[in-house]
């Protein structure tokens, strides 16, 4: 929690059990849907724990694969999810009509 008592951040997850047609995964998949730390709050470490919480969550359902959406250009999100261990597995295109 931040000086202000609310919460320093928050991370929402949504869960795919079974086998997956592209990756060999085992359990399912965890998709980390979003991982936010306000601002007041970046580089303390908060980040890292949520992170820690959404393995946990996962190994306790059994499920051995993570994954996440990174944004075009997001720099600093694509370094720290690389840095806890991501890499690319696939790439998604779109078309504006």
């Amino acid at each position: 929690r931040d000086d202000q008592g609310q919460p320093a951040g928050y991370a929402m997850t949504q869960t795919e059990l079974g086998s997956d047609d592209t990756f060999e995964v085992v359990g399912g998949i965890v998709e980390l849907v979003s991982l936010v730390v306000g601002e007041a709050a970046r580089g303390m470490g908060i980040g890292a724990r949520l992170m820690e919480a959404v393995r946990d969550h996962a190994a306790r359902q059994g499920v051995d694969t993570l994954k996440v959406a990174v944004m075009a250009g997001n720099s600093r999100a694509r370094r720290f999810y690389q840095e806890a261990g991501f890499t690319a597995g696939e790439e998604v295109l779109y078309h504006k009509i």
